[in-house]
Formats: C-alpha cells, structure tokens, sequence
C-alpha cells in the first residue's frame, strides 16, 4: 500500500515525505551507502533538496526497522515511516549551500520502547546553479589616426614692457624700465611749445637691455617754458621690427 505523509515537527527547514511501495516517484542518482546501512541521494529541484532513503539494514538482531530518523545539520529530528520495500523522501526547502543528513533506522513497538540503530551522516553540496551564458561583446571600433598637433599659437610681441616713471624737482629726469626679454633702443624728445621764439628740441637715445633700466635726464627744469616730452623704444621680436609702447607728457616751467 502507498502512503504519502507530511511531517512538520521543529526542523530548521520543512520536510516533507513521500514513501511509494517499491520505488520513488522522484528521480534517484546514485545512492551513497551510509555505515549504517541505509542508501542516501540527495538532488536539486530549484532550492529544494529531495534526499532518497532506501535500503533495509537490521536495526537489533533480525529486526529491520520501520521508520527512519533524520537530523538537518545535527537539529530538528524528523521521523519518516520506512519499509523494507519503501524507498522515502526527506525534502528540504530554501537550501542554499552544503548540509549534512543525518539518518538513524528504528523498529516501532506498541507496547515498550523502540528499537533504534546508530546515526550515520550524509554530506551534500548542491550543485552550482549553471551561469547564463555573456553576451559577445562588439568588437572594439578601429583606432582613428592620430591627429597632427595644432601649431602652437604665437606670442604677441611685448608692447607694453616699457615702464616710465619721471622724476621732477629741482630737474627733470625719467626713468626707463624694459621689463621684456627683448633688448630695446629707446629714443627721448623733447620739443619746446611755449617758451622762446626759436622752439627748442632735446634728444637722447639710450639702449636698455632685458629687464634693465636707464634714466634720461637729469634736465633742467624749464623756464617760463613748455616741453612736449616722448619716450619711444622699438626692438626686434622673432626677427621683425617692433615698437614698444611710447610715453608722451608735457613739462611746463
């Protein structure tokens, strides 16, 4: 007679177990025999563990046992009825790494205490869930050819490194800073506005090297007099001519 029981008893996971005169409805590997007799397999549905119990190892003297015992990691025993001719399944929901089965054979007694035989351990490590297949990857574009570099952009020529600073008092003087790297040749003209009949011209020039100075002057100071006073420098920058920036001021007397 078949006999489909359902045990929930403690277990850390729920067992559930189905006896069948004969043979299992549930595929069965090959059984691992345990010291105490009984054929273990355990396999894989989804997250469910379905561990096939056979055989039938005497349990005292002649007596076969009636029922087996299972433990799921040492805890939680559970008993499955068990036949000779039955082979009954231990089910074991959620499992997500290695376990141990443990497996003990007993003869019921109405009257009295059972009759049991020893443990014996079955170890299972399920079977790697198979990994979807990556998709190809696209091959990697072509390397573009290198692009010539961009001429590097051209320094304007220093116009504005000619710094004048005049000094008057008693006299007139002025002093030339050329703060470029650039030497310079600076010219000084002073013209006469306002003054005398016959207009008067004062002229310097002076060459001021990179980051040097020179002073014009010292001049009188001017009397009853005008003067127009330019400062001009010029140099040669990358190989052309250039001109500085100019200085302009009237002195006045």
């Amino acid at each position: 007679m078949a006999s489909l029981t359902t045990i929930r008893k403690g277990a850390p996971l729920v067992a559930a177990v189905i006896g069948v005169a004969g043979t299992s409805l549930l595929p069965i590997a090959s059984a691992d025999t345990l010291p105490n007799g009984y054929n273990v397999t355990c396999t894989m549905n989804g997250s469910q563990a379905l561990c096939n119990i056979s055989g039938c190892p005497r349990v005292k003297g002649d007596e076969a046992g009636d029922v087996v015992h299972t433990l799921f990691n040492g805890i939680g025993q559970v008993e499955l009825s068990k036949g000779c001719n039955n082979t009954t399944t231990d089910v074991r929901d959620n499992i997500a790494g290695p376990f141990t089965l443990s497996v003990q054979g007993c003869r019921k007694h109405p009257v009295g205490s059972d009759d049991c035989g020893p443990w014996s351990d079955y170890k299972f490590t399920p079977p790697q869930a198979a990994q979807p297949a990556q998709p190809a990857q696209p091959a990697a574009p072509a390397a573009q050819p290198a692009q010539p570099a961009a001429p590097a952009a051209t320094p304007p020529p220093p116009k504005d490194a000619i710094q004048v600073n005049e000094n008057q008092a008693d006299q007139v003087s002025f002093d030339v800073h050329n703060s470029s790297s650039i030497d310079a040749q600076c010219n000084y003209n002073a013209k006469e506005t306002r003054g005398l009949d016959v207009p008067a011209t004062v002229t310097q020039n002076k060459s001021v090297s990179a980051g040097q100075s020179v002073t014009f002057g010292p001049f009188p100071n001017p009397v009853l007099a005008t003067y127009a006073v330019t400062i001009s420098c010029s140099g040669t920058f990358q190989g052309q001519p250039f001109t500085f920036n100019s200085f302009q001021t009237n002195v006045s007397g």
